[in-house]
């Protein structure tokens, strides 16, 4: 299948695009192969040119990127730039667009002249590679605004009839990342200030958290304290009660032994004292037998007498 191509040139070197293109114009040829083309308007499909069979040409950026230049210098005056930074229409006093116009020491691919030939605006057409910072900071010095727009784009866009293309410019692109930039470093600024605060909120929390904890602790420890303290007082306590009970047993015990001392030291004197009251009531009647008997000799009751000395030897005998 043979490669539609939307773009020739004519015999006079002239650029044309399909669209304009008549076929007793005579012939046209390929911007990027040089070989002849043949133009084909029909109605089903969109008018182009294509290469004979057998042809090796690939069409590819080249014809792309001339067919979009085309579609730019002849139609300008028809299309809207619309800038993606601003949402603004770009407009700029426009009298003539050349395409490869010279401006020391670039080449522009569409440079856009106002009425005094003053290059006001240059339109670059790009794939791939955008234009280079040197080229764009010299442009902007002479006060050529730069507009740069994909190739594809422009004739995506000429062929769905919709001619508003959407550039980002460059120098409003650099004010908003200037002011994003900015923008960004309050903004790190700020969260580093609200993270300062942050950590010293977070210090003083954990500084005010570390004397809860050494109050916390230094109340424990009064408290293990007042509780050791009291149960050592409270073992004193005991240990002298313990103490006062032994020596209320021990007193009690030494008062028994002492009672039971004296009862037995009691019983053996009231022993002593029976044995010396026996002993004198013995001698005294044994006094009394001896004067007795002296007497009974001449008593005339002496047989109830001697009954009765008999009955007091036997108590004698009895109790001693």
């Amino acid at each position: 299948m043979s490669l539609a191509i939307p773009l020739a040139v004519k015999e006079d070197g002239a650029t044309i695009s399909a669209k304009d293109a008549q076929k007793n114009q005579g012939l046209f040829k390929c911007f990027g192969c040089g070989e002849n083309l043949t133009l084909r308007k029909g109605e089903q499909r969109q008018h182009h040119f294509a290469h004979q069979k057998n042809s090796e040409c690939k069409g590819g950026e080249s014809i792309e990127h001339k067919y979009a230049k085309y579609l730019i210098s002849h139609y300008l005056n028809k299309w809207n730039f619309i800038d993606e930074i601003t949402g603004k229409n770009v407009l700029f006093d426009c009298h003539q667009a050349i395409e490869e116009l010279f401006i020391n020491p670039f080449r522009l691919d569409v440079g856009v002249l106002n009425e005094q030939n003053n290059c006001v605006a240059a339109i670059e057409v790009f794939h791939t590679h955008r234009v280079d910072d040197e080229k764009f900071e010299e442009l902007t010095k002479k006060q050529i605004k730069v507009i740069e727009v994909k190739a594809f784009v422009i004739i995506d866009c000429f062929e769905k009839d919709t001619l508003t293309l959407w550039f980002v410019d460059q120098e409003e692109k650099k004010k908003h990342d200037e002011k994003e930039r900015i923008e960004k470093e309050e903004q790190v600024k700020k969260q580093e200030e609200e993270t300062k605060a942050l950590n010293l909120q977070y210090q003083d929390y954990n500084e005010y958290i570390e004397r809860l904890n050494e109050e916390s602790m230094k109340e424990k420890w009064n408290t293990e304290k007042e509780i050791q303290a009291n149960k050592l007082a409270i073992c004193k306590m005991n240990r002298i009660k313990q103490q006062e009970e032994n020596a209320l047993i021990q007193k009690e015990k030494t008062s028994k032994m002492i009672m039971q001392a004296k009862e037995v030291q009691l019983k053996k004197l009231q022993k002593k004292e029976q044995k010396s009251t026996n002993h004198s009531a013995s001698q005294r009647l044994l006094s009394f037998s001896k004067e007795s008997k002296l007497q009974l000799v001449d008593n005339p009751n002496f047989e109830r007498q001697k009954q009765m000395i008999k009955q007091m030897n036997d108590w004698q005998n009895k109790n001693s």
